[in-house]
C-alpha cells in the first residue's frame, strides 16, 4: 500500500489547502496516511520550514507547497502502478 507523509506546521495556510486536496483524494483512493507537524522535530523543521506542506509517497518527497487534486491523483495511480518505488 501507498504510504502518504504530509508535512504542515500550525497556522499554515497553504497547508490547510493542501490537507483538503488530500482528504479528498483520500475518498477515492486508498492509501496510508502519516500527518507529521515540523515544529515537533528540529531536524524536520530546519530542513522543511520554507517548504511545507510537502508530500512524501513511498519516501520520495513529490509536492511542495501547492497540490491539486488531479496532481495529487496521477501520482498516487502512477505509485500504485509501480509499487517498487
Amino acid at each position: 500500500m501507498t504510504k502518504l507523509i504530509f508535512y504542515t506546521k500550525p497556522d499554515c495556510p497553504l497547508c490547510e489547502k493542501a490537507f483538503v486536496v488530500v482528504k479528498k483524494t483520500k475518498k477515492r483512493t486508498d492509501f496510508q496516511l502519516e500527518i507529521r507537524d515540523i515544529t515537533q522535530d528540529k531536524v524536520l523543521f530546519e530542513k522543511y520550514c520554507f517548504d511545507i506542506p510537502i508530500i512524501e509517497l513511498n519516501g520520495v518527497i513529490r509536492f511542495r507547497g501547492r497540490v491539486t487534486e488531479e496532481e495529487l491523483g496521477a501520482a498516487l495511480l502512477n505509485n500504485l502502478r509501480r509499487p517498487d518505488l
